[in-house]
């Protein structure tokens, strides 16, 4: 008798942990820590501050985006390279130069 030939199905693949997965994202959790650090300094009351912190986490996002492979960038892939970079860094440094330059009230 002859062995029965080997079995051709596969072995199923393990999906990958969801902490690898939270982990592929730091990019984006990155800039999502500077804007959510910068809603929190606003609800303490210093609104500038926290703009500042908002509008830098804005700029990060495009600066990685400009630097990082789309593989790397995880989400902050989302148009082409050249918009997501505009709007990041054209918006974020629009929203700290705002937060900067706005007169503050006289009371």
């Amino acid at each position: 008798m002859t062995p029965a030939p080997p079995s051709s199905t596969k072995q199923p693949v393990a999906a990958p942990l969801k902490l690898d997965r939270l982990r592929a994202q730091w990019p984006l959790l990155l800039c999502l820590a500077f804007f959510v650090a910068g809603m929190a300094v606003t609800a303490a009351a210093h609104w500038r501050r926290g703009a500042v912190l908002m509008g830098a986490g804005l700029g990060l996002a495009g600066v990685l985006r400009l630097f990082l492979p789309p593989r790397l960038a995880g989400l902050l892939v989302v148009r082409r390279r050249w918009f997501d970079v505009l709007v990041g860094i054209v918006g974020g440094t629009t929203m700290c130069v705002l937060a900067i330059l706005v007169p503050p009230l006289e009371r």
